[in-house]
């Protein structure tokens, strides 16, 4: 479902080491350990494993994560931001933004002296095995769409941490991390995912709904913001109408969500 030229986390197009110091705001690591966790993700990302839940994520001590960006849960679960580079190059930097980095049971079946938090990325986008698990095909088919058309991609999430902090504080952190990930990849188009995602970038009135709404880029700094439909599955019941008030053939389902970021770049939006 991926691309086999698909170079990921490459620290020659993107600093880790800049992205493990902000990313100390979030889980209490030295550079050293969140780049040798950078290291394992990348060596899962093209490893078929049997056991993904156990051999493809990072786990750290519970203890570590800051309290004031996480509140108390039984699946505690964050998501470092991950890059991808097509074979063709980078003609354009696409910055997608979700939601947060939830968990369930199924990541805690490692035995451990300690409570542990598990490490991952976005849609488990690190893990070759589970590209195909539960929702995250519908993922996929818009990641390739767009790393097919020659996009480097960067994908993180508004809340670093699962289950996120309420309040002010945890707010504030989460968007001056976010505004530093912008500020580093320099994308030329920022797309967020569904109301969430929009919203916490933007600020409360920023979405009003997708149903039957036009997309629009929305100015943000140096570069824009593109709020679209989740592409979850929660939202295929409006997914058709979405896609149609946007010109774009109901029939392309998930993938239709690419080609509306992809008439956004190149200024064919209807």
């Amino acid at each position: 479902m991926m691309p086999k030229t698909a170079t990921f986390c490459s620290p020659s197009l993107l600093d880790t080491q800049e992205l493990c110091r902000v990313m100390a705001r979030v889980i209490a690591l030295d550079r050293t350990e969140c780049a040798d966790s950078y290291r394992h993700l990348n060596d899962a990302f093209s490893r078929v494993s049997r056991a993904p839940f156990q051999d493809d994520f990072v786990r750290k001590p519970r203890a570590l994560i800051q309290a004031a960006i996480a509140s108390p849960g039984d699946y505690p679960g964050i998501d470092f931001p991950c890059w991808l580079e097509p074979e063709s190059g980078r003609r354009v930097t696409v910055m997608l933004v979700g939601q947060d980095p939830v968990r369930d049971a199924t990541y805690f079946t490692v035995p451990a002296t300690e409570p542990y938090v598990v490490i991952g990325t976005p849609y488990s986008v690190h893990s070759q095995a589970l590209r195909s698990w539960r929702n995250n095909p519908r993922y996929w088919m818009l990641i390739q769409h767009l790393l097919d058309a020659g996009y480097m991609l960067y994908l993180s999430d508004i809340a670093k941490a699962w289950p996120s902090a309420e309040g002010g504080t945890a707010e504030r952190i989460a968007r001056e991390i976010l505004e530093y990930e912008i500020a580093l990849v320099a994308p030329t188009l920022v797309v967020t995912f569904g109301s969430r995602a929009t919203q916490a970038l933007l600020g409360p009135g920023a979405s009003r709904g997708f149903r039957g709404r036009l997309a629009e880029r929305l100015p943000l700094g140096r570069t824009s913001v593109l709020p679209v439909l989740h592409p979850s599955r929660r939202n295929t019941h409006m997914l058709a109408e979405y896609l149609q008030t946007n010109g774009v053939d109901p029939g392309k389902g998930v993938v239709g969500i690419a080609e509306i970021i992809t008439n956004a770049i190149s200024g064919r939006m209807s």
